[in-house]
């Protein structure tokens, strides 16, 4: 005889406040030869390092998200209107990223010692240990259908046996608010950025676990 079984998927939603600021920045140029593309890739590591030393930050967190030098073409019109391509050099392509903890003044003084420059600059919040707030709401999602179960066996009048199996799909969950800044038109005396005030909206995201109990 095939065994009675209920199965219930529990649901949770929590809302997180970021704890941490993350400055990204993009730094592209195009030079006439290989070797004055990779100098100046390299060379503007160093300068955006030093920079964030100079806004109080640790050097060491400073991390390169990309890194290519690659041959540039543009697109002309010939003299029959027909459209070619030419080579006009080497362009490299840097991505850097400094994160630290949510601090608006510290925010402020980085942005200050960046702006001014052609480089594109933006931030976003995200929170220290994401992987703890995925735990927490997968048990609060855990919770809600054991919680579920006990409701629908009360109200049906039957006794709810043991847990047969519970299904957790992994999912990907976006646990970072972005909020995009072109700064690269904005210049500054290089020392102070203008006082910037955001309280940033929570991160809430939704889990779900699925348990088939078996009922008497």
């Amino acid at each position: 005889m095939q065994e009675k079984t209920m199965t219930i998927t529990g649901t949770a939603t929590k809302s997180f406040a970021p704890d941490l600021i993350a400055v990204s920045l993009e730094h592209s140029k195009t030079f006439e030869t290989y070797e004055g593309a990779l100098k100046d890739a390299s060379s503007r590591t160093g300068q955006i390092r030093a920079l964030a030393i100079e806004a109080g930050l640790n050097g060491d967190d400073l991390k390169t998200n990309g890194f290519s030098v690659d041959a540039a073409y543009e697109t002309y019109k010939d003299s029959d209107h027909n459209y070619l391509k030419r080579f006009v050099g080497y362009k490299n392509y840097v991505a850097f990223e400094i994160a630290f903890a949510f601090d608006n003044k510290v925010l402020s003084r980085l942005l200050g010692k960046l702006t001014g420059t052609e480089d594109k600059i933006g931030f976003s919040y995200r929170l220290s240990n994401p992987e703890k707030a995925k735990e927490e709401v997968m048990g609060l999602a855990t919770k809600s259908a054991i919680r579920k179960a006990n409701l629908i066996a009360e109200a049906a009048s039957i006794g709810l046996g043991d847990i047969i199996n519970i299904d957790y799909s992994v999912k990907e969950i976006n646990l970072r608010y972005q909020s995009h800044m072109m700064l690269d038109c904005c210049p500054t005396n290089g020392n102070e950025g203008p006082e910037i005030d955001i309280t940033p909206r929570d991160l809430t995201f939704t889990d779900s676990v699925t348990v088939i109990f078996g009922i008497k």
